[in-house]
């Protein structure tokens, strides 16, 4: 399924802190959002310099960031974990148009309880 295999590449990005893969997998006018900030991202570059900078922060604070695969009904997602892998924190839906990632939400509804979680780290070793 081409979507679950966004999704993988999603989680691959955040477990990896390359936020350039992103080139790749999203739609030029790509939209970001997040529950916890005000105001939405728009445009691949944008948000790319958006998450660089995030996980140049992360990086440097030495909190560590896990990207799980999951799943919501029949939907590929992602859940963030923050320290350690069993500290869940936001669920991460994307929407698609073709063979790309047109928009990121960072939400807490879907609750990471809500979904099925596999215990697949794409790109995280440890």
């Amino acid at each position: 399924m081409l979507q679950e295999q966004l999704v993988r590449k999603l989680c691959t990005m955040y477990n990896t802190k390359d936020a350039s893969m992103l080139k790749s997998i999203a739609t030029s006018d790509l939209r970001y959002e997040s529950q916890w900030v005000l105001d939405a991202l728009h445009g691949q570059q944008n948000v790319i310099d958006y998450l660089t900078s995030k996980f140049k922060a992360i990086a440097d604070s030495g909190v560590m960031m896990h990207a799980e695969l999951a799943w919501y009904g029949k939907i590929p997602c992602a859940i963030l974990s923050q320290d350690s892998r069993e500290n869940k924190v936001a669920t991460v839906v994307a929407e698609f148009t073709g063979e790309k990632i047109t928009a990121i939400d960072i939400c807490a509804v879907p609750s990471w309880q809500d979904l099925h979680v596999t215990g697949e780290y794409p790109g995280d070793n440890g």
